[in-house]
């Protein structure tokens, strides 16, 4: 935020959440938030403040989820209004999660799809199962064990 930006923008409430800020390698600004804090009121507040051709996005936990038996002619817009049934449009998930849709056996297709923690909780339920189009198809959490950047080992 510049000059008059960052005098239009509140200090009080959502100022106190920050606990960095740094421009990253492409050029952006990166603000990091503390532990525990909730950053809607800050992202909302930072919308107001920049004009409309700049692009907030939010990061926070998410889970990977794989969705199995889709049909071959099912495409992520499918997919998404079929996740978007099933957790209701205030989630929040975008085309922008389903990070892969690809071939599988059979004749159908595999979906990974990123989302919220609560949203996959809701997603994955006590069936495992979403419908896309006419077919119940297959949900599961992927589980990726954590591995070290230097000696490549789990844990």
């Amino acid at each position: 935020m510049r000059g008059a930006q960052k005098k239009s923008a509140p200090s009080g409430t959502t100022g106190s959440c920050i606990d960095r800020i740094r421009k990253t390698a492409t050029g952006d600004m990166l603000i990091t938030l503390e532990k525990g804090s909730m950053g809607e009121e800050l992202q909302k507040c930072i919308v107001g403040c920049l004009d409309g051709d700049t692009e907030v996005i939010s990061k926070g936990p998410q889970e990977e989820l794989e969705i199995k038996d889709i049909t071959q002619d099912t495409t992520k817009e499918d997919v998404l209004r079929a996740l978007q049934d099933k957790i209701g449009d205030a989630s929040g998930v975008t085309i922008a999660a389903i990070k892969s849709l690809r071939k599988a056996f059979g004749e159908t297709q595999i979906a990974l799809v990123r989302v919220p923690p609560t949203a996959a909780s809701t997603i994955v339920g006590e069936r495992s199962k979403v419908r896309i189009g006419l077919v119940l198809c297959r949900v599961r959490r992927v589980e990726r064990p954590l591995k070290c950047f230097k000696c490549w080992q789990y844990g």
